[in-house]
């Protein structure tokens, strides 16, 4: 991996196994988008509102030159945030395809402003 990557616990103990989960999705990063400067995880628990067990929250922040994408957030009560490594799996898709989504953009754009100006230049 050519890049940084933080990786922070908020009330929940460090996971070796965890940490490795997410060393291993952040690395597919470069996949995507080969100018990934930099990667933050933070992996949060709450068990203040619940009966069952901790809720678990996960946030993502990926940084480029000039632009930053996240996904994740804060805990939320509910039966699907109550495995960390779902909630990490869930969060990471959704980084994924907001990645996709800013590669597709930029495509676009780079195609409309070599096609602007190839039209421009032949008329």
């Amino acid at each position: 991996m050519a890049f940084p990557t933080a990786i922070s616990f908020h009330g929940v103990a460090p996971s070796d196994l965890l940490r490795a989960e997410v060393i291993e999705r952040a690395r597919l990063l470069e996949n995507v988008l080969g100018d990934v400067l930099a990667c933050r995880v933070v992996v949060e628990a709450d068990a203040r509102h619940s009966r069952r067990g901790c809720h678990y929250g996960v946030h993502v922040r990926v940084a480029m030159p000039c632009h930053e994408i996240e996904a994740g957030g804060r805990p939320v009560s509910d039966a699907q945030h109550q495995d960390p490594y779902l909630t990490l799996a869930e969060t990471f898709e959704v980084l994924f395809e907001r990645m996709h989504e800013f590669v597709r953009r930029r495509c676009l754009e780079c195609e409309h402003y070599r096609g602007g100006h190839a039209r421009a230049s032949t008329r």
